[in-house]
């Protein structure tokens, strides 16, 4: 199911709720300007303007944040090691935006934007383990020993070290970029 905002409000008066079906964008401000809900359909501007698959919610309460989708937000809210406290967390931040781009353009690896490096998770002695391949919801990765594969392994972006997950964001980054530079020149 793709993203869809449909709000409901009342008057001041109370009464009968109104009924605005299928938004693109909607913020409630609370009591002043420092504390907000946004909530977003829709991803990218002009042609690359497009619904995305689950919405972006951010919430800002003075100078706490939150962003993330709906899953997001029930893991942050029912975790059971949650503090009560909602701050602002990049590495999700940019968790999503990694997987929003793959959603969108496709996986990709190393090989193919050929890297000069790939990210390295582990590394002892002559034995690394690097990443190779990102997905719209995992990475693989291969362990080498000298050069030799020797085993591949999967994981969730959210298992990965917040350095890890500013390296693959730099790399898919790049990867949309030449994809909008190709769809352009295709397009002319």
């Amino acid at each position: 199911m793709k993203a869809e905002i449909n709000l409901k409000y009342q008057g001041i008066k109370g009464g009968d709720f109104k009924y605005l079906p299928n938004k693109g964008m909607g913020v409630i401000i609370i009591d002043s300007d420092e504390n907000s809900i946004v909530v977003d359909a829709f991803s990218g501007a002009g042609k690359d303007y497009q619904r995305r698959e689950k919405s972006l919610i951010e919430i800002k309460i003075g100078s706490k944040s939150f962003n993330g989708t709906i899953d997001d937000l029930k893991n942050k809210l029912f975790n059971e090691s949650n503090t009560d406290e909602i701050d602002c967390n990049q590495k999700l931040i940019n968790i999503k935006r990694i997987k929003d781009i793959l959603v969108v353009w496709g996986s990709t690896s190393c090989t193919e934007r050929e890297c000069d490096h790939s990210p390295t998770i582990n590394s002892i002695g002559n034995i690394a383990e690097q990443i190779e391949t990102f997905y719209a919801d995992s990475v693989e990765a291969i362990v080498y020993d000298d050069d030799v594969e020797t085993q591949y392994n999967s994981y969730q972006y959210e298992d990965l070290s917040e350095e890890i997950i500013n390296e693959i964001l730099e790399i898919v980054d790049e990867y949309e970029a030449d994809m909008l530079k190709t769809e352009k020149r295709c397009a002319d």
